[in-house]
């Protein structure tokens, strides 16, 4: 049976992997949105329109409550059938 020592050990290894691997990778994807600056805009843009888009999904009532909002500000019509 391992100890406890031994099995901190084998964790603080892997953590050290995987703490120079995301170290790595955020220092790549910043240089390439430094390099970009229009495609990490639209990048984020997207990323919180997504966001947005989930959030209010999420619930049926929080779409019900926002259809409407919007219905409220748009002009009456008929709808012709």
């Amino acid at each position: 049976m391992l100890d406890m020592r031994a099995i901190y050990d084998r964790a603080l290894a892997g953590w050290s992997g995987a703490s120079g691997a995301a170290k790595s990778g955020a220092t790549s994807v910043y240089d390439k949105a430094r390099e970009n600056p229009k495609t990490a805009a639209v990048i984020m843009l997207g990323t919180t329109l997504a966001a947005a888009a989930l959030w209010v999904l999420k619930e049926p009532e929080r779409w019900t409550a926002m259809r409407r909002k919007v219905s409220g500000l748009l002009p009456d019509k008929r709808r012709s059938r």
